[in-house]
């Protein structure tokens, strides 16, 4: 099941976009303001995490980290920004389980607003599932790719 591709949509308001409004000089963004979104990335068909009593599987209930928002060199017709960073995502079960990775973002821009029209970009991190039959944690490579639908 790690490997399986999964589709998450997310649909986001005006509001939710506004942290990543063009940045008129580099600046830094708080990745929790992009939970709402960066909240899906969890790898399919992982049961090993679920509320023992209940048997609902956890959900991510934490985005830290920061990412560096920077202008780039715009085109003819758009502006560009490129965001980055180290984030951590943590889990709803209360024992501080969380995963880590990198978050690369490329947005546009029209030239004329400071709303983004599309986000592109990837997340690349280690999910860390302990095998209970060997009593040993696993590194397993985890990845993410998001992309917008023009606004």
């Amino acid at each position: 099941a790690y490997r399986l591709p999964v589709v998450e949509f997310v649909d986001l308001t005006s509001r939710d976009w506004q942290p990543l409004a063009w940045p008129k000089k580099p600046r830094t963004v708080d990745a929790s303001q992009l939970k709402k979104w960066l909240s899906q990335v969890y790898p399919p068909g992982v049961m090993e995490r679920v509320d023992r009593t209940t048997k609902r599987v956890f959900s991510i209930t934490s985005v830290s980290g920061s990412l560096s928002l920077s202008p780039a060199t715009p085109d003819a017709t758009s502006r560009y920004a490129v965001a980055s960073g180290r984030i951590r995502l943590g889990d709803s079960g209360g024992d501080g389980f969380g995963f880590e990775g990198d978050l690369d973002l490329v947005l546009t821009y029209a030239k004329d607003s400071p709303e983004v029209q599309t986000v592109r970009g990837v997340f690349r991190g280690i999910y860390p599932r302990f095998d209970r039959v060997r009593q040993s944690t696993r590194s397993i490579p985890l990845q993410a790719v998001f992309e917008s639908r023009p606004r």
